[in-house]
């Protein structure tokens, strides 16, 4: 909510791990595409806590699995890709790989 009030304010998911469900990761981004913060959330590796291509593969996952769920608003290949490492070079205003 506090990234909905302040266009300054992002946030990283470099916390959340493969361990938590998918389900919960598709409603968090959707509720984020709603509140039209989705471009201010990127994403970080926790390696070696987590393995890179496994958490690279869940958060792909996330909109088969919006998709499934029927969320609205869903949650795109684009955005996912974007929330990789698009979003935290545009937010910092440098050019992405």
């Amino acid at each position: 909510m506090l990234m909905a009030k302040d266009e300054r304010v992002a946030a990283d998911f470099a916390w959340w791990s493969p361990s938590q469900p998918t389900w919960r990761a598709a409603q968090t981004l959707s509720m984020a595409k709603h509140l039209g913060v989705l471009d201010r959330l990127f994403w970080g590796t926790d390696y070696p806590f987590c393995d890179f291509d496994s958490d690279l593969a869940y958060w792909r996952s996330i909109p088969v699995v919006s998709a499934r769920l029927g969320l609205e608003p869903a949650v795109t290949d684009v955005e996912i890709e974007a929330m990789l490492g698009a979003n935290l070079a545009r937010f910092l205003g440098i050019q992405a790989a």
